[in-house]
């Protein structure tokens, strides 16, 4: 179900970075309250934030796409999908 990150090139700072990094995985095994897996790959973006001291990793946090994720399970609608289904003035 995991594979590696494909990762962009990482920028160099004296004390800060930032990762814009891709994950693509295969939804092959049912999660608890998640539908059942279509077998799909699927993928989202994220971004890894660090600050470092003395070469060393001090923080991280990360941010991730869970709503194009959620989309791709079917768990929520699309906003395209979304607007088209909501009638207008």
């Amino acid at each position: 179900m995991l594979r590696s990150p494909s990762i962009g090139p990482l920028p160099r700072a004296s004390d800060a970075g930032a990762i814009d990094w891709t994950f693509i995985g295969h939804y092959s095994r049912q999660l608890p309250g998640f539908p059942p897996p279509a077998e799909q790959t699927l993928s989202f973006r994220a971004t890894t934030l660090f600050e470092l001291e003395n070469d060393l990793v001090l923080r991280t946090t990360e941010f991730y796409d869970l709503y194009g994720l959620f989309v791709q399970l079917g768990l929520l609608t699309s906003a395209t999908e979304s607007a088209k289904a909501t009638p207008s003035g």
